[in-house]
């Protein structure tokens, strides 16, 4: 560690985030495991229209998931449109914005929880609960009716 004037500062470790707050630790966000493949051969095998997605938002150190509604898909652009967050493409990733502020995630257990209960991360930690909208009640409900293992919203 060298010394910044009075301040320690940590050496420089990829993959950690939340040198600012003293966790030393990789975050621990639900899907990091879902790469553009992973997300590519799930959306392959069992998109629809009407399906319930995940979508990540991350900007700067602040990460939150939202659920939203496949309302079309073009196979012959790699295309598919959600209701409320746009255009992605088939690997997850959104078409317009920043590269990386929006991701489409398959609606995994880790995730889907993180999106059910509104959760939020900073710097790679839990920081808060919002509470969800009509519209992502609404799908929440939708997505519990169809798949038996979603658990109730909080």
């Amino acid at each position: 560690m060298r010394k910044m004037g009075e301040v320690d500062v940590p050496p420089d470790k990829t993959g950690v985030w939340a040198l600012i707050s003293g966790d030393r630790k990789p975050a621990t966000l639900p899907g990091m495991d879902q790469d553009a493949d992973s997300i590519a051969r799930w959306i392959k095998k069992n998109i629809k229209t009407d399906a319930v997605v995940v979508v990540r938002h991350a900007q700067r150190n602040l990460v939150e998931f939202n659920l939203d509604r496949v309302i079309s898909i073009n196979f012959h652009l790699e295309r598919l449109s959600l209701e409320n967050h746009g255009t992605f493409r088939l690997d997850g990733s959104s078409v317009a914005g920043p590269k990386g502020a929006l991701t489409m995630l398959a609606p995994l257990a880790d995730v889907t929880e993180a999106a059910l209960g509104g959760q939020a991360w900073i710097n790679g930690r839990l920081a808060y609960r919002r509470p969800l909208p009509p519209i992502e009640l609404a799908l929440a409900k939708h997505l519990a009716d169809s798949e038996p293992d979603v658990p109730a919203v909080a």
